[in-house]
């Protein structure tokens, strides 16, 4: 009995050892301010950080503190008593400005000073207020904007629009009905699995394998991904459709423009490019798992539509494609937001659009 129990402790104490040396083997493969940082999609923010809202479904908790986490990262996250991340609007006397967007514009996946509102504040002497918020589309951003119009003079008023997924997300936003009046609570997302959070979150072997097992269900092409990529993949076929598909995209921006315009400020719209024409490589294979043929694919498409809305509409806008080609590894590499490399980049190409003004 004690030989049996001895090897099963030397069993459990070697596997222990090894387990061990691998994961500091991945932390030290996978450094967290690289673009190969192992970061969750959905799970890496703190619970708590969102509350519902009647005109966008949910909006930044006010005063929150929390810490974003993945395996060899804890990343300092906080919101103002307005919702934006950053110092408190007192701690300051720069000139305001407003970056609107969606998880792209908040950069949760880098430090406040790393972010585009972070670099473009010390350029141009100003404070870029961050109103970056997940999920958002063009619509809440808009909604997001009309909140914080009278609470600062802001100058200054950037939209950064991902190309990938806002026009979607313009076409499937509602605002929330509540039975009673009121607002249920927000589950942010990696409240649903938290065992599956806790482990990805502080395990680097363990979000290695929730990537790569996404990435197999991504590719499998099954019946639930061919739903969820649905929408998204159309823009970048019929040009036709697409552009029908682009109505309330151009309603949003024309909101923005009119009510910007109408508070005296200046607006600029910095358009991001779809992560799949950054990657043609990855995008062949999401289209092949989706059983779409390559020579119906324009992967220029979702962000040509977006030009030609702003070209209509007369709105100031910015290319960020070239500046984020140019820069080293721009994407992270398991999330696909911008990396720290990105959010330069970006900045740079949004200064060297509104130098040029």
């Amino acid at each position: 009995m004690k030989g049996w129990l001895g090897r099963l402790a030397l069993l459990l104490a070697g596997t222990t050892i090894a387990l061990l040396i691998v994961e500091g083997a991945l932390r030290l493969r996978h450094p967290c301010r690289s673009a190969k940082a192992l970061f969750t999609p959905l799970v890496a923010g703190p619970v708590g950080m969102y509350i519902s809202d009647a005109d966008t479904i949910m909006r930044p908790k006010e005063g929150f503190q929390g810490v974003v986490r993945a395996p060899g990262c804890a990343i300092p996250l906080r919101f103002n008593r307005l919702g934006l991340r950053g110092p408190e609007p007192e701690d300051t006397d720069q000139t305001p400005w407003l970056l609107l967007g969606d998880s792209f514009a908040l950069g949760i996946h880098v430090e406040e000073s790393e972010t585009l509102a972070g670099r473009l504040g010390p350029r141009f002497q100003a404070q870029v207020w961050n109103a970056g918020v997940e999920t958002y589309s063009t619509m809440q951003a808009v909604g997001r904007y009309r909140q914080l119009r009278e609470a600062l003079p802001f100058e200054q008023v950037i939209l950064l629009l991902y190309a990938g997924n806002d026009m979607m997300d313009n076409n499937h936003f509602t605002r929330p009905r509540w039975a009673g009046g009121t607002p249920p609570p927000v589950p942010y997302f990696q409240s649903m699995q938290p065992v599956y959070t806790f482990l990805t979150r502080r395990s680097a072997i363990a979000a290695l394998w929730a990537h790569q097992r996404r990435r197999q269900d991504m590719l499998r092409g099954t019946e639930g991904n061919r739903n969820r990529w649905q929408d998204e993949l159309a823009f970048y076929r019929v040009p036709r459709i697409a552009r029908r598909r682009m109505e309330k995209t151009r309603a949003a921006l024309r909101q923005l423009k009119q009510e910007v315009k109408r508070d005296g400020r200046a607006l600029l719209v910095a358009v991001a490019p779809p992560t799949l024409e950054m990657n043609p490589e990855e995008a062949a294979k999401v289209f092949a798992a989706m059983g779409i043929p390559e020579e119906q694919v324009d992967l220029r498409l979702p962000r040509r539509l977006v030009r030609e809305v702003l070209h209509d509409l007369n709105i100031a806008s910015c290319e960020l494609l070239i500046p984020l080609q140019a820069a080293r590894a721009p994407l992270l590499v398991f999330d696909g937001h911008f990396s720290v490399d990105g959010h330069a980049a970006a900045a740079e190409g949004i200064a060297a659009c509104l130098e040029a003004q």
